[in-house]
């Protein structure tokens, strides 16, 4: 069952491919399995799981989702279905919002679903590595999730983008314990065009450049690239990522004591396969430009395929 044509996004566009991931992803919900969801920032990650919680809420499965810098922030948290989410979120009000509290939100949640004869619980985890106690919370979420005796189907999804958690031991810590893992990459040049011409009609707007251009020289399939285009200009876009660009290449030179060129010149060979593993001055680039998000690759691979994040970094290197 898809809601194509029917879901529409936070931005208001309907959602764009994704069937692989989404059929994979409801399959290992079922299953009670947990799972990291990760790729590089700003491809739909969080939209794609507020998707398939839709899908579950119409097979009468409960949801609540945690952006873990807005709970930290604003107290909120996110629950389907819609008629339940004030009692719930009313009956857990006092614990909202305390870091220490999440697992007894998740406890509360699986007895709340119970009661309320749910098919099954879901719980989303957006961006935890903004708590203090990361590793060990996922630790003992992902022992409650798969080594505990549930009555209904109980399923965790964590999701994260940030580089340095995929760089971390936190990854690798999850695997060992029985996640599964899901890879969310770029948005092929169809799905892409689909979006940005309905996301510019939307906004009632335009763009001084052709689609495919601004794929291949710009944004790639990055979703959340095109929004940002479309709400400050690409010219201004371009400069805040040039901005940002530079800069890290100061932090990243300064800090493993390679010339600033030399960072420059190892981008612009980009992409490429090779041993991050084994210690190396490009070992440690990369390294350094993936936490920083401008790099991107496969930890899971012997020799993974070093990739940009955003086209534009080249772009602006090759000018």
């Amino acid at each position: 069952m898809w809601l194509s044509g029917v879901y529409r996004t936070c931005i208001g566009t309907r959602f764009y491919d994704r069937r692989e991931e989404v059929d994979k992803l409801r399959n290992w919900i079922k299953d009670g399995c947990y799972v990291v969801v990760w790729g590089p920032r700003n491809v739909g990650k969080s939209e794609l799981l507020r998707y398939v919680a839709r899908l579950l809420e119409k097979e009468n499965w409960f949801t609540y989702y945690v952006d873990v810098r807005e709970y930290l922030a604003n107290k909120v948290i996110q629950v389907l279905p819609r008629s339940l989410e004030e009692e719930f979120v009313k009956a857990i009000s006092s614990i909202i919002g305390l870091p220490d509290k999440l697992l007894t939100v998740f406890e509360y949640g699986v007895r709340y679903a119970i009661e309320k004869r749910a098919s099954g619980v879901l719980w989303v985890v957006d961006e935890p590595q903004y708590l203090n106690n990361m590793r060990a919370f996922l630790e003992s979420l992902i022992k409650r999730t798969i080594y505990t005796y549930h009555e209904k189907p109980l399923s965790v999804v964590v999701c994260v983008s940030e580089g340095w958690f995929i760089l971390s031991e936190t990854l690798l810590s999850l695997i060992n314990y029985g996640s599964r893992t899901m890879l969310v990459d770029w948005l092929g040049i169809s799905d892409y065009k689909l979006f940005a011409r309905e996301l510019l009609e939307l906004k009632k707007t335009s763009i001084e450049i052709d689609i495919e251009t601004l794929y291949d020289r710009y944004t790639g399939g990055v979703p959340g690239a095109l929004v940002s285009i479309t709400n400050i200009g690409l010219s201004q876009w371009v400069k805040n990522m040039k901005e940002h660009l530079l800069s890290t290449l100061r932090i990243v030179s300064r800090k493993i004591g390679v010339d600033v060129a030399e960072v420059k010149e190892f981008i612009k060979s980009l992409p490429r396969r090779i041993d991050y593993i084994k210690p190396s001055k490009e070992s440690i680039i990369v390294e350094e430009l993936t936490k920083h998000n401008i790099l991107y690759f496969n930890p899971l691979e012997e020799k993974p395929l070093v990739k940009i994040q955003l086209p534009v970094y080249k772009t602006i290197l090759l000018q």
